[in-house]
């Protein structure tokens, strides 16, 4: 019978950032759990269907069915880091670029508006009632060519406090969930010339 177990376990700190991990590793181990397992297989969510956390376990427990083998599928750091997990803010450089573009439509942004402390939501209120309504009016009354784009930029912040660091933390994150499966297996494991798992290198 295929059995799928969720694990929250400890994941590391980014070392190379010197930041402490706020967030749990999270993963899951599909298997069957009448067959002597052979195998340990990891997929690697990207940001097409196998993004989508149902595809992801339909997958899994495919594979689990049809071959002697237990699958691991990571959410691992930053794997959420596109809408509507991840959420619009507004950093220093954000904001920098919006307030030039704002001042050269003679729109400029007032002082005391904070946009780095703006949430989601607000950001897009913000943007569609100061700055997009105004557009559509100067370009009604020719004072912006009516193929005018307002050139902006908004960052993607993943949740749980988590951001992209080019893929590092992502990759610790299989390894650790992996090798967290493979030393702690809740199925039977397939005598393989001594016993074990393969060991994963």
């Amino acid at each position: 019978m295929i059995q799928t177990k969720t694990y929250k376990i400890d994941g590391v700190n980014d070392a190379e950032l010197g930041i402490k991990r706020k967030s749990k590793l999270e993963f899951k181990l599909t298997y069957d759990n009448k067959k002597e397992i052979r195998a340990l297989i990891a997929i690697i969510p990207g940001l097409g269907e196998d993004g989508d956390s149902y595809y992801r376990q339909k997958l899994a427990q495919s594979i689990a069915r049809d071959l002697d083998a237990a699958v691991v599928t990571t959410n691992y750091f930053a794997v959420r880091s596109n809408p509507p997990a991840a959420k619009f803010s507004i950093d220093e450089i954000d904001e920098l670029i919006l307030r030039t573009v704002a001042q050269s439509i003679n729109r400029p942004i007032p002082d005391d508006v904070e946009l780095t402390k703006m949430g989601s939501d607000e950001i897009w209120e913000y943007l569609n009632s100061y700055l997009y309504n105004f557009i559509g009016m100067q370009k009604v009354t020719g004072k912006l060519k009516l193929n005018f784009k307002l050139p902006f930029h908004l960052t993607l912040a993943p949740p749980n406090d988590e951001y992209q660091n080019f893929g590092l933390m992502a990759s610790l994150d299989v390894v650790n969930a992996t090798l967290y499966a493979q030393s702690n297996p809740p199925f039977k494991v397939a005598n393989l010339n001594g016993g074990g798992l393969p060991k994963f290198m």
